[in-house]
């Protein structure tokens, strides 16, 4: 496989997906950590997931299994499976946590697809719930992260408090994330700026190696923008 066809497996393509399917294969079973259990095709889920490749394809035991335990609620793995199959996320405008959850699964799982999918969402703010998750389950670089201080530096008015009921138990970890959100507006003089990272161009977030990268995937899409040079994971582009 050559380097565009696995650069394939970073967006969702239904060309792709139908190929994939017309195919007889075996099944794997995902299991929820509430017990439900979800069905999907082996095949599809190894193409986007490198987690998933290297186990069901390697010498480990894994390669034999059907069954794998994944930490998502029941609602989060129907989302997930049906994203696989049709490449739309099924969450309303205010299922934060499991949007969030989804992020963490796909980070976990290596699916950079369903990473930039969720990335690729406008107009959203996460409330101080969600703020402590995504600290607590994704790491110090994760672009979700940047996304959310990004937001908040640039978004956050003091009424915004009125409307989140979530009071943070953890004052540390919050701590952290203020002084990142103020160091962000402090370079930036503390002004609003009516374009900001988080809200023009999603592409900043989605981990992209370098331009290259970027036209073999959502440079083959309708108004897809190239991300700013500092959002490359790379400098030799």
């Amino acid at each position: 496989m050559d380097q565009h066809d696995d650069c394939q497996r970073h967006i969702w393509t239904k060309k792709t997906v139908d190929q994939l399917v017309a195919t007889p294969c075996e099944t794997i079973q995902l299991c929820s950590s509430q017990g439900s259990i979800q069905t999907i095709n082996k095949e599809l889920l190894c193409y986007f997931s490198k987690y998933y490749r290297a186990a069901l394809n390697g010498r480990f035991a894994e390669a034999h299994q059907q069954l794998f335990n994944v930490d998502l609620s029941g609602q989060q793995l129907r989302v997930f499976t049906a994203w696989i199959y049709t490449g739309q996320l099924e969450l309303l405008k205010w299922n934060r946590e499991d949007r969030l959850m989804l992020y963490v699964f796909a980070d976990f799982a290596e699916i950079l697809a369903l990473r930039r999918q969720i990335m690729t969402e406008e107009g959203r703010m996460e409330r101080y719930k969600e703020v402590g998750l995504a600290i607590t389950h994704l790491p110090d670089n994760s672009p979700y992260r940047r996304r959310i201080v990004d937001h908040y530096a640039r978004h956050w008015k003091t009424a915004d408090d009125r409307y989140d009921g979530w009071h943070p138990k953890d004052d540390a970890i919050y701590r952290g994330f203020w002084y990142q959100v103020w160091d962000v507006q402090a370079q930036e003089g503390w002004f609003k700026q009516p374009k900001c990272p988080c809200c023009r161009n999603p592409c900043n977030y989605h981990e992209h190696v370098n331009e290259e990268e970027w036209e073999a995937t959502c440079g083959q899409l309708a108004r897809s923008k190239k991300p700013e040079e500092k959002f490359f994971l790379r400098s030799d582009h």
